[in-house]
């Protein structure tokens, strides 16, 4: 039987996709979402080898670029960092993941990059300073090494210490937009579960649309650098498009007839719009090389395209919501 190499959801045991922000069929925050901070998640030595293999599969699906050999030899040696630089959310994330593995981990404080001088003040500095006192006695050749060794150790003692220290993940990639999602994500799970489910598969192709557009824009195309990749004003857009989606979903739950029709046709029209601008952006990917003010130019009007429509639709949305319910006496 072969491996299942994908991240599955804790929520729903669903595949999840690589690269997406939350799972599409019950909206679970995925646990490599990370936003900045100044935390590391250790975890403690893993002695047995089935969970160690475990382990090893889940943390390579979570960050692919691990060193699995490294990985390995460090989850047999005692409590390692496993990652650097996160804050606290984030860390809980991956500490609930890491507990449905059967690892047991903590939140503990980074260690900074500029803190040698704490290394060198460690357990081997006795043991030197006793070794270079004897080195100075013995003197001649034995005494010379001995006095060497003495120096050696507070320095070897350190290096080992901060290797230790050093994070077995080190190119976390942190999200800036973490916050938005995780709001989105909450937002998406409390809804999709009302939805019909014509009215589901809706919200999910688009949902769906919007992570793979995104993903494109962190290829480091012609196209995405055009675009501002994902800093730029069109992965913004198309956040706010999930935004609205969620928003139309929520009013189709609310609505009856006609009204709840005028919905689902909005929520189509804004789906076809996300697939005629997949194809517009892929198109330009394969044309013959052009200059980047025209490729921004073509997508400053894709972004229009997108910014309007969303605006057509969100309006009579802003203004129900303003409007209060009538009371019948």
């Amino acid at each position: 039987m072969e491996a299942n190499n994908n991240l599955i959801c804790d929520k729903c045991h669903t595949d999840l996709r690589e690269g997406d922000p939350f799972c599409l069929n019950c909206g679970k925050l995925v646990p490599n979402v990370l936003s900045t901070g100044n935390l590391a998640v250790e975890v403690r030595d893993v002695p047995s080898e089935r969970i160690r293999s475990q382990v090893l599969a889940e943390l390579k699906k979570l960050f692919p670029s691990i060193d699995s050999i490294a990985a390995e030899t460090r989850l047999r040696a005692g409590p390692l960092i496993l990652l650097a630089g996160i804050d606290q959310e984030s860390g809980n994330r991956l500490l609930e993941k890491l507990k449905s593995i059967k690892v047991d981990g903590r939140l503990v404080p980074q260690t900074g990059d500029d803190s040698w001088r704490r290394y060198f003040w460690n357990a081997g500095f006795p043991f030197g300073a006793v070794l270079l006192i004897l080195g100075a006695l013995l003197q001649g050749t034995v005494g010379l090494i001995v006095f060497m060794l003495g120096l050696a150790c507070p320095t070897a003692w350190s290096m080992w210490k901060r290797a230790r220290q050093k994070p077995l993940v080190t190119d976390v990639e942190t999200n800036p937009n973490a916050g938005q999602w995780i709001d989105l994500s909450n937002q998406y799970s409390q809804l999709i579960a009302k939805l019909e489910a014509q009215d589901a598969d809706s919200l999910r192709s688009l949902t769906a649309t919007v992570f793979d557009l995104q993903r494109s824009l962190r290829s480091h195309s012609l196209v995405s650098v055009a675009a501002g990749e994902d800093r730029g004003d069109l992965y913004k857009t198309l956040t706010n498009v999930v935004t609205t989606g969620i928003d139309l979903c929520r009013r189709i739950v609310s609505a009856q007839g006609e009204s709840r029709d005028l919905r689902r046709s909005e929520l189509q029209d804004l789906s076809a719009l996300l697939k005629k601008t997949q194809t517009r952006l892929r198109e330009l990917d394969k044309e013959d090389v052009r200059s980047v003010g025209a490729l921004e130019q073509d997508i400053s009007r894709t972004i229009e395209s997108i910014d309007r429509i969303v605006q057509d639709v969100r309006s009579p949305l802003t203004q129900e919501t303003l409007i209060p319910e009538k009371t019948h006496l």
